[in-house]
């Protein structure tokens, strides 16, 4: 048995390859992940009830493959999401933001994985209207 309740942040080896399914189950308090675009597979359910988890931290380069569409999928919270490649740090914004008025308003703003500062991951989906 294990103390989930007790891990606060978790940094898998630079060689892992495998977040097996429910890896991560019931670490409540677990409020950061970091690891090397060497993972490839992040099983169903690893984070199932990681509700302080808030900070992602990628060691790999922005646009690379990486397992991150998985994470995503597997909270609903709001994430801080960080490339780390040697001295950048690229941003990045999840969930999407949305913007939207009135049926007779025209303007519908929306994106996803969006920050505006140099060197910054670009959007994997931008829409405005106005």
């Amino acid at each position: 048995m294990h103390e989930a309740d007790s891990i606060r942040a978790v940094t898998l080896p630079k060689h892992a390859r495998t977040v097996g399914s429910y890896a991560f189950y019931n670490c409540r308090s677990l409020e950061e992940l970091t690891m090397t675009d060497s993972v490839s597979a992040f099983d169903g359910g690893s984070l199932m009830n990681c509700l302080s988890l808030h900070r992602i931290r990628l060691l790999a380069p922005p646009g690379g493959a990486t397992c991150l569409p998985k994470i995503l999928g597997e909270t609903a919270s709001e994430l801080d999401v960080r490339f780390l490649h040697g001295d950048t740090c690229t941003p990045l914004l999840f969930p999407a933001y949305t913007e939207e008025r009135s049926r007779t308003s025209a303007r519908r703003t929306s994106f996803s994985a969006v920050s505006t500062a140099p060197g910054t991951a670009t959007a994997s989906a931008l829409t405005a209207r106005r």
